[in-house]
């Protein structure tokens, strides 16, 4: 099993880390994790395109840190600690576990939970951390989620601490800002497990698409006035082929994947659902509107 770990950027990183390459980084992990637009890349390039994600992708904002201590350094080793901590805590049962989780993750909560459903376009599981000092009372807009554009089906909050910390009602109140912050489906589950004097408060929340982050729109915005040059520099996957697949297909109108040889080159997905703005996206921007 393979799963994909990706730190989102803080505004303290590097502007290298935060410029128009992260539109079509985000898009090249769309097309191999949304099934739907995996199938458009297989359909034309073949399985050696197939998603390599087995286990799913974590996305790990470092974004909460940064605003805490406004320091680089401290936020890089912060997140380093407690991504490492997550990886190899109890011989890795708690990252086996979560992995085993997301592999449900697609299918509703009324299905039983071993009927395996794929991603779709909710392929982002938001990994994150906190301590009971920390606030948690805007936990989306600190993850960089877009107001009023995601609730998760579920989501668990893991907890490794010693034996005889007392925890319940730190952990009730924690419990019950994240709730209200995120507005699950199902209640939040909390799993313990045993640790030694440093307790660390972990969390995933599955499912949200990459048009639930303000990550995506900015950097779509940057990547948009950039020469072609500097658009061509900045693709990965598929360019091997000479596909760059965050720019429109030359031969077939509303399709993604501009061949640089300037021949029948492309992928079968449409290029709105590249650029985040398909129907779906249209109708809960219309639903805002008509709220407001």
């Amino acid at each position: 099993m393979v799963l994909g770990i990706g730190i989102a950027p803080c505004d303290g990183d590097q502007p290298c880390h935060q410029d128009g390459s992260l539109f079509p980084t985000i898009n090249e992990l769309d097309c191999m994790l949304d099934q739907d637009k995996n199938q458009g890349v297989v359909q034309v390039w073949g399985d050696l395109y197939r998603n390599p994600f087995t286990a799913g992708f974590l996305m790990v904002p470092q974004k909460p840190v940064w605003q805490e201590t406004a320091d680089l350094t401290a936020t890089h080793q912060k997140v380093d600690s407690e991504l490492a901590s997550f990886l190899t805590r109890n011989q890795g049962l708690d990252v086996y576990e979560t992995m085993r989780l997301l592999n449900w993750v697609g299918a509703p909560p009324s299905q039983h939970m071993a009927a395996r459903s794929q991603y779709g376009d909710r392929w982002a599981h938001m990994f994150g951390f906190t301590n009971f000092e920390s606030a948690v009372d805007d936990l989306p807009t600190q993850f960089g989620i877009m107001a009023g554009t995601f609730n998760p089906d579920f989501f668990e909050i893991r907890v490794s601490a010693a034996k005889d910390a007392d925890l319940e009602d730190k952990l009730s109140d924690l419990v019950s800002k994240m709730s209200q912050s995120f507005s699950p489906i199902l209640e939040p589950e909390v799993i313990h497990s045993p640790g030694r004097d440093k307790t660390y408060v972990q969390f995933v929340i599955p499912g949200a698409r990459k048009t639930n982050l303000d990550l995506f729109f900015a950097a779509r915005r940057i990547y948009d006035e950039q020469t072609w040059d500097v658009k061509l520099l900045q693709h990965s996957w598929l360019l091997e082929l000479g596909v760059m697949l965050s720019e429109p297909a030359i031969r077939f109108e509303g399709m993604a994947g501009e061949c640089l040889w300037g021949c029948a080159c492309w992928i079968v997905v449409p290029y709105t659902a590249i650029r985040g703005e398909d129907l779906e996206d249209l109708r809960q921007k219309l639903e805002q509107v008509v709220k407001a």
